[in-house]
């Protein structure tokens, strides 16, 4: 299934909106006040790694990570963050940070998300100076939605490990991969095939991989049922679930 960073547009919001975050006030209505999630079904390694990666390509630096702690920063030294700089800048250091740490909490089976953000005037110096931004701002707001993002796409990820499977790729209401030696295989799925129902629920253009996946999968030994088109032919196969 084809996977694409979903995580940006949130990012990037974040940053544009800086200047409205003192400002404002945003009730994030969870039970610290500040931008928080429980990740169920998930190894805290998977989620570092997910807020990691999102953010270094967002433009963010790591400085600091243990077990339990996670800190992202962004420096504002563009020529464009002039107005961040105007902002949050001093004639000591014009240059003003972003920081965010991501408290990370074993829970009843996941991993709870706990944020604090920041933004730093004279970062690293014996002067620095601290504006929190964690509850009540646009900023925490806008990591709130960019938890949900990463909640919803892991626990997808995860329930789709714990489901049994064929041996094929979709792509829209098309196969693009047979595993050899798969289920799928030796029911005689090919590549190419056009998916016209699952278990009699018709198949579309629109219908998404991640629901086509979710039809597919299922609880290993269980049967799934297709009717494919293949060239002028239309034909039913029924393949049964592997293991995860």
């Amino acid at each position: 299934m084809k996977r694409t960073n979903s995580y940006l547009p949130a990012i990037i919001v974040i940053l544009g909106l800086l200047f409205s975050s003192c400002a404002s006030n945003y009730n994030l209505n969870t039970s610290s006040g500040r931008a928080e999630v429980i990740i169920y079904n998930v190894e805290k390694k998977d989620v570092v790694n997910v807020i990691i990666n999102s953010l270094l390509s967002a433009g963010y630096s790591l400085k600091s990570q243990n077990e339990y702690n996670l800190v992202m920063t962004k420096r504002y030294d563009n020529p464009k963050d002039v107005g961040v700089a105007l902002l949050m800048g001093s004639q000591y250091d014009p240059f003003p940070e972003h920081r965010v740490s991501f408290n990370l909490l074993n829970y009843s089976n996941g991993i709870r998300i706990i944020t604090d953000v920041w933004m730093v005037t004279n970062p690293g110096s014996a002067f620095e100076r601290i504006t929190n931004l964690s509850t009540n701002s646009r900023m925490a707001y806008e990591y709130q939605i960019y938890l949900n993002e990463i909640k919803s796409s892991l626990e997808k990820s995860a329930e789709l490990r714990r489901r049994g499977k064929i041996g094929v790729s979709v792509e829209k209401n098309q196969i693009v991969n047979v595993v050899e030696g798969s289920n799928a295989e030796q029911a005689g799925l090919l590549m190419g095939d056009i998916i016209l129902f699952i278990d009699g629920v018709p198949i579309t253009e629109s219908t998404s991989d991640y629901m086509m996946t979710m039809m597919i999968t299922g609880e290993p030994g269980t049967t799934v049922s297709f009717i494919i088109q293949r060239g002028k032919q239309k034909m039913e196969i029924s393949v049964v679930r592997g293991q995860p």
